[in-house]
């Protein structure tokens, strides 16, 4: 009888560390596949033209001297690159005014409008 108890708990333990173990394997393979899927996403325009985006934000900086990081006196901006070297910054101040600037990195140009909007 003592014996038959014995069983009957590891086999209890035997199916419950199987079920365990059959959950923690899934989980793996859920979590594998869902890394491997995120790795082929989409880059972003940062990550797309990441050294292009450090250089335009210094050539920004080092031409007008405007730190278009600087969230105390921008509301925001939006880049837009046409290609590697040429791009458009679209910076707006708390104000109602927008400043446009037109960069060309591959020769460190750049030339800033104004506009009210």
């Amino acid at each position: 009888m003592l014996i038959n108890k014995k069983e009957g708990i590891i086999k209890k333990f035997n199916n419950h560390f199987s079920i365990f173990a059959m959950l923690s394997v899934r989980l793996l393979i859920i979590l594998i596949f869902s890394f491997s899927l995120s790795s082929k996403a989409t880059p972003t325009i940062r990550e797309q033209y990441s050294d292009e985006y450090l250089k335009l934000v210094e050539l920004i900086f080092d031409n007008h001297n405007v730190d278009i990081m600087n969230r105390d006196f921008y509301e925001g901006y939006t880049m837009n690159f046409q290609d590697k070297c040429n791009a458009e910054v679209k910076l707006k101040t708390y104000t109602s005014l927008l400043k446009i600037f037109k960069v060309n990195i591959c020769t460190n140009q750049s030339e800033i409008t104004s506009k009210r909007i």
